[in-house]
């Protein structure tokens, strides 16, 4: 699981720095002119892997990041040792 963890992390990494060169310049889109636009099949696959990727990492993350299981053990006092879902940590 380490493995997809950190491709999707860098996807994640790569569709931010496009949206930061898009917000920052209000037109430069740096996939859709790497793909030839936005509308193209590749393009909109990277969109679409970007986006299932932020999805992915955003519903998963908490439970694999060594930095939140800290914050996981803290909680798990909240509920006798057990996570929210009833299983034990």
């Amino acid at each position: 699981m380490g493995r997809i963890h950190l491709l999707l992390f860098l996807v994640l990494i790569i569709g931010g720095l496009n949206w930061l060169t898009l917000g920052a310049t209000g037109s430069w889109d740096v996939v859709g002119k790497l793909f030839g636009g936005q509308n193209t099949l590749p393009a909109r696959a990277i969109y679409i892997l970007v986006g299932t990727a932020a999805i992915f990492e955003l519903t998963t993350h908490r439970w694999r990041c060594k930095d939140c299981a800290a914050l996981r053990r803290i909680e798990g006092s909240r509920y006798g040792g057990m996570q929210p879902n009833g299983t034990a940590y």
